[in-house]
């Protein structure tokens, strides 16, 4: 079952500390999503791994879709310089 798209504007990543494993880091991408910056804060491998495929530029169009859960959450990643 997928899950409802994320879309907004890429801004980029950073890294914060993740709360699940302390002493370890996890990405926190930046999504402006209706003129509001909103933080995407996951350390899935899964979804680092097709963002890093989607290969998204600061200020690119990102859409971002979740299917499955548990372990069997996967992501779909689309990036355009168009809105989508």
């Amino acid at each position: 079952q997928l899950g409802t798209p994320i879309e907004g504007v890429y801004l980029g990543y950073e890294w914060e500390e993740d709360t699940f494993n302390p002493g370890q880091k996890r990405p926190v991408y930046l999504i402006e999503i209706n003129q509001e910056k909103k933080q995407l804060a996951s350390s899935s491998r899964r979804l680092a791994q097709a963002i890093l495929e989607a290969n998204p530029n600061t200020g690119d169009f990102i859409r971002i879709t979740r299917s499955g859960e548990g372990f069997e959450t996967n992501y779909q990643v689309e990036s355009s310089d168009i809105p989508f």
